[in-house]
């Protein structure tokens, strides 16, 4: 075997071990929505590009990605409770402020807040917060500065939305993630 043979062998073996070394940092909970991010990103086309960042030093239990499309992030952050009534004590926390709305229909009880509406949300004992970011200013620089504010706007919720209701929906069939992978 050349040596660029056994070069690249390391380099595949040790890539291919990167998402299970991330998961084995997380709570087996989190390692399992992890893993099923992962069969679920192999098998889509939705052009947004997934980066999992490490969460700050202190933060525990915590699964973090950042997905980005032409202009527009959105930042999805998975925090593992010990209990329900933890997880609602926290989605409650981040939702603080008069500006809170609940939302129906979203997992196991929602809120929106802010100037964007960025969504924390419970499943079980999972909290989900999710925050997106558009530039429309680079994409329409020739709006005017109310118009470009509107619509950026408008578009920072429809993707904080759309995020958490697919997250939401993933979250409810976790254990079929993976299926047509093993079958494949």
């Amino acid at each position: 075997m050349t040596k660029f043979a056994q070069l690249t062998l390391v380099v595949v073996l040790c890539l291919s071990a990167l998402p299970v070394a991330l998961a084995q940092d997380l709570p087996s909970p989190l390692a399992r929505v992890a893993k099923a991010l992962e069969c679920a990103r192999q098998e889509s086309t939705s052009g947004w590009k997934v980066e999992r960042v490490k969460p700050i030093a202190g933060s525990e239990n915590v699964l973090i990605e950042i997905y980005v499309s032409a202009g527009r992030r959105a930042k999805v952050s998975i925090i593992y409770n010990r209990s329900e009534a933890e997880a609602i004590v926290k989605m409650k926390r981040g939702a603080a402020g008069n500006s809170a709305k609940a939302i129906q229909e979203l997992g196991d009880g929602a809120y929106s807040w802010g100037y964007s509406e960025a969504i924390a949300f419970r499943k079980g004992n999972l909290t989900v917060y999710v925050s997106a970011v558009s530039d429309i200013d680079s994409l329409l620089p020739a709006l005017g500065d109310t118009e470009r504010t509107n619509l950026r706007r408008i578009e920072e919720i429809a993707i904080n939305k759309s995020f958490a209701r697919s997250v939401a929906s993933f979250l409810s069939n976790l254990d079929k993630a993976c299926q047509t992978m093993e079958r494949g």
